[in-house]
């Protein structure tokens, strides 16, 4: 493991290096053609690379014909046997001088993601303008070009459609997108792996929408599995990610949402007899967000509080006992339990480091332990195990 880490530590040290600096000889504004986001797909025989390209008014636009007066955003495709020539031939064909200054989202097919992404992305370390870090997503069902298309008529700008609706994932789903610059850091660190969302399409009135929807995990730069629906939920609460979402929990009189006001992970590590065995404690304090046809007087009998807050608690072990699960089965610690192995006992995990995630990680017994504290206009009701 640790001889495959350093190879592409390699890579991510001349990207990361690259993308931090700055470059001189950018073209005037009126010269620029500033993409904003770029697809990857794999095809016979290579790469194709699709950018959204912003034009300035008054340029021509291949795409229509030379048109002085096409549209201001435009997809420019090309195929080569590597992502730098791709990017070179639309550098040469296109009358603008293209600027990845403005790059904000970043889409790669799952062909692309399972083959690994470290070195076909590494001629952004070469581009003559400095890049920004952008959104890296994963497309699911669909190619990476598809994505592009849908995006070209959308208003503001694509760019800017594409990052809010990567926000807006980010605060009320579990499908939860990283930048660039985390999975070069993560896929360098020993027992933590990157995982980030998954990109399709939805059909509307108005054309197929982007959405996120699954959460794609990694080991060091390559996809290898999902986390879908509970899973995907159990991941965002057992790492810490959640942010403040509204949780559904079946009840028998409907569902009960739970606004999370906040929340606190802890994760333990501790020698057992047959070896280590890791904890991983969570504790939501949430408001009551009762959802038609659910019930709306629960407050008035303790018993439905009482019965609410542990059906919270199941379904909430549930996902992570799944979201456990799936990475398991995937071999990617996307729980970075390895790195608390490593800190608890460096000399067990150096005996383990190399095989960490096809037997270390999935052997691991895990314990999970979760409490939901409820609140309701301002009054917290504390659980019956610890403090408030």
């Amino acid at each position: 493991m640790k001889a495959g880490r350093s190879r592409l530590g390699s890579v991510a040290v001349v990207l990361a290096a690259a993308l931090l600096a700055g470059c001189w000889g950018i073209a005037p504004v009126e010269k620029s053609g500033l993409t904003s986001v770029m697809g990857v797909d794999l095809v016979a025989g290579g790469y194709r690379v699709s950018l959204l390209v912003s034009r300035p008014p008054g340029t021509p636009t291949s795409g229509l014909g030379g048109s002085a007066h096409g549209k201001p955003v435009t997809l420019d495709e090309a195929a080569a046997p590597t992502v730098a020539q791709a990017i070179e031939h639309l550098r040469a064909s296109s009358p603008l001088d293209l600027n990845f200054t403005h790059l904000s989202v970043l889409v790669v097919s799952a062909a692309v993601a399972g083959s690994g992404v470290a070195a076909p992305l590494a001629i952004l370390a070469t581009t003559r303008h400095q890049v920004e870090t952008p959104w890296l997503v994963v497309a699911r069902n669909t190619s990476a070009v598809s994505i592009l298309q849908a995006l070209t008529d959308k208003l503001p700008r694509p760019g800017d459609v594409a990052v809010d609706t990567i926000v807006q994932a980010r605060q009320g789903t579990p499908y939860r997108a990283a930048h660039l610059f985390t999975l070069l850091n993560e896929m360098n660190l020993e027992g933590d792996e990157f995982a980030t969302a998954g990109a399709g399409l939805r059909p509307s009135p108005d054309g197929p929408r982007l959405e996120m929807g699954g959460v794609a995990v990694f080991r060091a730069d390559r996809l290898v599995g999902w986390l879908d629906g509970g899973a995907a939920w159990g991941w965002l609460l057992a790492t810490g990610r959640a942010g403040r979402p509204v949780l559904t929990v079946p009840t028998p009189d409907g569902p009960v949402g739970l606004q999370i006001l906040g929340d606190r992970r802890t994760i333990r590590v501790s020698q057992g007899l047959a070896g280590p065995v890791a904890m991983i404690g969570i504790r939501l304090v949430t408001s009551v967000v009762v959802l038609p046809p659910g019930p709306a007087d629960f407050w008035r009998d303790p018993g439905q509080e009482a019965a609410l807050r542990s059906a919270a608690e199941s379904a909430i072990a549930d996902d992570v006992s799944a979201a456990l699960a799936a990475a398991r089965s995937a071999g990617a610690d996307v729980f970075s339990l390895g790195e608390f192995v490593r800190v608890s006992d460096p000399a067990l995990w150096e005996a383990g480091a190399a095989t960490w995630n096809t037997s270390g990680f999935p052997r691991l017994p895990v314990r999970v332990s979760v409490q939901v504290a409820l609140s309701s206009l301002g009054e917290t009701v504390c659980p019956s195990l610890g403090s408030c």
